[in-house]
């Protein structure tokens, strides 16, 4: 199979250069014309189905709570979960985190 795929680009994109150039342009081309009717939401509501049971226990803890924005941070341990080792390091980012200006509050 690989060596039908490598014959057929050698007669194809090698042997016409040119021809292959002008190709990958238009079709450049073609994408652009419509680029300016593009748009790109990638903002939490269009991730997630609006039928989405967790959606709707996160509005309903935004609501109460009046979080608006949050983070979560997850720590993946090279040996064992509880070693004092993982537990210094994941109060060391929990510290560094407190410790920004931007940041109101850490819970670990």
């Amino acid at each position: 199979m690989t060596r039908i795929v490598t014959l057929l680009y050698d007669r194809t994109v090698l042997a016409h250069p040119r021809l292959t150039i002008v190709a990958l342009i238009a079709v450049l081309a073609f994408f652009a014309m419509s680029l300016s009717g593009f748009k790109l939401d990638a903002s939490s509501d269009s991730l997630l189905l609006e039928g989405d049971e967790d959606l709707r226990v996160f509005r309903e803890v935004s609501e109460r709570y009046k979080v608006n924005e949050f983070l979560f941070v997850t720590v993946q341990p090279s040996g064992d979960l509880f070693d004092r080792e993982n537990i210094r390091l994941v109060g060391e980012i929990r510290d560094d985190l407190d410790a920004l200006e931007s940041v109101s509050s850490v819970i670990s």
